[in-house]
């Protein structure tokens, strides 16, 4: 399996997808309700998708045992060396523990498909970005230029990156939704486990889980560098706001995982298993550990 890029070059992208969210844009005509196949030695994994119209519901999730997922959960943070109480408090407050919940808010979707368009490869901005980078970095636009060329070539190749599902009349786009126990937006973080997967590959609570250990070590690193104390707090805000620095929502205190938790406390997410590994090796020793748990 091909290794990943950073997902610290997602920074400034993830801040534009987080801004279009709080903007509350809409897609008023329907929500969905997601029906996900659950195989039974993975609970919750979706490994097809299928939706229907409906005029009321938001969100919709297939139960799965919360035993079964925190058993999971707690079975990454030992492998990786991170703390299972962040990783639950983040479950708890996204899925309400349910690795295959289906985000399907209307300012999540047209968030997702601003993202989307953002990612796919295109001849003519190809030629532009190519122009400027031609230029050297001393072009004022060379590191926006090399990262839009990167942001766009992420999912070349990548076989679902078309796919749509029907609902009414309708063709929605798989990667307008976000996934999982993390409430994941696929276009942000498919590409941190691997750009040839679909997007419901987050809803294995196992890959979920160690995409997100890497992900909250890339971002902790980044508000580091600009400042900020890498305690609890500051994680969880800036996986929740998408930049550093913000204050946490009131909602997070209340979360059981983090009510004895010293929040000001520099936050553990371990050094073992860095985004460089190989996939199927850290799938493997996850699942010696939730043999032996």
């Amino acid at each position: 399996m091909p290794l990943r890029q950073s997902f610290a070059l997602e920074t400034d992208h993830l801040h534009f997808i987080l801004a279009c969210m709080r903007r509350g844009y809409m897609l008023p005509f329907f929500a969905v309700l997601p029906l996900l196949s659950t195989p039974s030695e993975f609970p919750g994994q979706c490994e097809s998708l299928t939706v229907s119209e409906t005029s009321t519901i938001r969100r919709v999730r297939r139960p799965v045992p919360k035993e079964h997922v925190l058993h999971t959960i707690h079975a990454v943070a030992a492998e990786m060396g991170a703390d299972p109480g962040l990783l639950v408090a983040i479950a708890q407050h996204e899925s309400s523990l349910q690795p295959a919940a289906l985000h399907v808010l209307p300012g999540d979707q047209r968030a997702g498909l601003l993202a989307w368009h953002a990612s796919t490869y295109s001849e003519t901005r190809a030629k532009r970005y190519d122009s400027i980078l031609a230029q050297g970095a001393n072009h004022p636009r060379f590191y926006l230029a090399k990262l839009g060329k990167w942001r766009m070539t992420r999912y070349q190749g990548n076989k679902h990156w078309h796919a749509t599902t029907q609902v009414g009349e309708h063709n929605l786009n798989v990667w307008t939704y976000g996934y999982g126990l993390y409430g994941m937006a696929p276009v942000l973080y498919v590409g941190l486990w691997d750009n040839h997967s679909p997007p419901w590959v987050l809803c294995d609570a196992r890959i979920a889980t160690i995409t997100l250990v890497w992900a909250l070590r890339a971002q902790a690193a980044h508000c580091e560098k600009q400042g900020y104390a890498p305690t609890t707090e500051n994680v969880l805000a800036r996986f929740g706001s998408g930049k550093c620095g913000r204050k946490l929502g009131q909602g997070w205190y209340k979360l059981p995982s983090l009510r004895s938790k010293k929040m000001d406390a520099p936050v553990r997410l371990g050094k073992r298993w860095p985004n460089e590994s190989d996939r199927y090796q850290v799938l493997s020793a996850v699942n010696q550990r939730l043999g032996s748990f």
